[in-house]
């Protein structure tokens, strides 16, 4: 099969729509057969999928050959994953056999665009596409335009959850299902959502030597929780302390705004999953990186700044 170019910053996953679309097949399954796609369920937030080693031998980048760890959601998750489960993470079975948890709990979880890089696309390219930096869970502007992302039709509620839904972001910005304008994303912000945004585009844009071992000692560090004691009485203790607390001090909005099964705790708000004992161990389940990366900016930890001493350790 012929090589099929990425375009800059375009979403593995999401480019499967642009090659449909520009193969002129009848239907979506003919095009999913060609590529020999497993799966034709294809969601903005397919973590760790087998059919992304099959997409990345035949779509690539000049620059960078590795595109299903750059152009997916894997390098932003990879920080959030033990060293065993990062060397799957690189393994040409692409760590199919990783459970992500957490992911049916998101509010948002369907395909969006920026109706500026849609025309800037569309008139340097010849085609519009999805970007993969506009599909990160806690994202909602766009990391170059810093405009809302659009996605969902206000007026009939139209969103695409698998990419036949909508194999291209449209050139008019116009719902495909009643026509209205699909407006960008103009719901509750705050400067708790601004930071986790910030940090999550600049985790799936850079490599770094973050680890799970790494980020679970540093938070249990700041909590007080020693390793050796969990278990014990007193670290439950601690625990629920931390956990109430985080109900009661974390942005309550921005909770209910990223899950939907946030609901009300101890005064506060919380989600099971950032109960989770992930959070505080290198096993179980991995969860999705908004979860940790609430725990972590809630205790002051900036993974930008820990990132940058460890690679400085590693270079030195």
């Amino acid at each position: 099969m012929k090589r099929f170019n990425l375009l800059p910053g375009e979403s593995l996953n999401g480019a499967v729509g642009r090659y449909h679309a520009l193969a002129l097949s009848p239907a979506f399954s003919s095009t999913a057969n060609q590529l020999g796609l497993n799966n034709q369920v294809i969601s903005p937030l397919r973590f760790l999928h087998g059919d992304d080693v099959k997409l990345d031998e035949i779509f690539h980048t000049s620059e960078n050959e590795k595109c299903r760890y750059t152009n997916s959601l894997n390098q932003y998750l990879s920080p959030f994953l033990n060293i065993n489960e990062q060397q799957y993470l690189n393994t040409s079975s692409g760590g199919s056999h990783l459970r992500i948890s957490g992911v049916s709990n998101l509010n948002v979880r369907h395909w969006r665009w920026c109706i500026d890089c849609v025309e800037q696309d569309e008139a340097k390219y010849g085609i519009e596409y999805y970007h993969h930096q506009h599909q990160l869970p806690g994202v909602y502007h766009c990391y170059r335009h810093g405009i809302g992302l659009s996605g969902h039709c206000i007026q009939c509620g139209f969103h695409a959850n698998k990419i036949q839904d909508l194999v291209l972001p449209p050139m008019n910005n116009a719902c495909p299902n009643c026509a209205a304008w699909m407006p960008g994303y103009d719901g509750y912000f705050s400067k708790t959502m601004a930071g986790i945004e910030n940090t999550s585009i600049w985790l799936s844009m850079n490599e770094n030597a973050l680890s799970l071992e790494i980020l679970s000692d540093l938070l249990c560090k700041k909590i007080g929780l020693k390793k050796s004691e969990l278990g014990t009485l007193s670290s439950n203790r601690l625990i629920s302390s931390w956990h109430k607390s985080l109900a009661n001090e974390f942005d309550n909005n921005a909770l209910l705004s990223y899950f939907n099964n946030a609901k009300p705790y101890f005064g506060g708000v919380s989600s099971p999953l950032i109960r989770k004992a992930r959070l505080r161990l290198s096993s179980g389940d991995p969860l999705i990186p908004l979860v940790h990366m609430i725990a972590l900016q809630h205790q002051g930890i900036d993974l930008a700044t820990v990132a940058s001493s460890l690679n400085l350790e590693t270079v030195g």
